[in-house]
């Protein structure tokens, strides 16, 4: 990775804080080559939409305090409020090699220690919220905020343990009160399937 030179594979911004990039190893059809991005949500957008026939091989994320790359499956997140952890493309995620160094960072800006399989869960959830799941303007509930119902439905799938982790994240996305399956728009009759 070159920063200030090459581009970020989603967003096709400059590379130009390397703390916060992150890359997939992909094959295709016996040929492997690296997709770079500014930031880890980009990363995640671009294989939660789908990769087509390439298949990952390996993700890596840079540790936020001492650049080195990681593998992200080892790599350790703070997910926090873009407001108060900036990063490129303002999802407020960062990686590191040791836990111990993540929750220092919790320490400072606020949010929450993840592994990479509840990081991609939480983005999920915040992009369904604001976009709607493919991609699309998400319909207004009766709040200001975007519509629970996607949410509702990204939640499910987790276990209870987890729902409770991410219940108080998207409730700030949504500006509003996110009780889980609690809330009116999570009950069956109201939650898409």
């Amino acid at each position: 990775m070159r920063p200030g030179r090459d581009q970020c594979a989603e967003c096709g911004m400059l590379i130009s804080e390397d703390r916060c990039s992150s890359a997939l190893l992909l094959e295709q059809d016996g040929h492997r080559d690296y997709a770079l991005f500014d930031d880890i949500g980009c990363m995640l957008d671009v294989e939660r939409s789908g990769l087509g026939t390439r298949k990952v091989v390996e993700r890596y994320v840079h540790d936020h305090n001492d650049k080195a790359w990681v593998k992200a499956e080892d790599a350790v997140f703070l997910l926090a409020d873009p407001e108060m952890l900036n990063t490129p493309m303002g999802t407020g995620m960062i990686g590191f090699a040791k836990r111990a160094d993540a929750e220092s960072a919790q320490a400072k800006h606020g949010g929450r220690v993840l592994d990479y399989g509840a990081l991609m869960a939480a983005r999920a959830a915040r992009e369904e919220a604001r976009r709607g799941p493919q991609g699309k303007a998400a319909p207004q509930s009766r709040h200001s905020g975007p519509s629970t119902d996607r949410v509702c439905v990204v939640l499910k799938g987790l276990e209870s343990e987890e729902k409770a982790r991410h219940s108080e994240y998207l409730g700030t996305l949504l500006r509003q009160p996110f009780v889980g399956e609690h809330s009116e728009s999570c009950r069956p009759e109201h939650a898409a399937s």
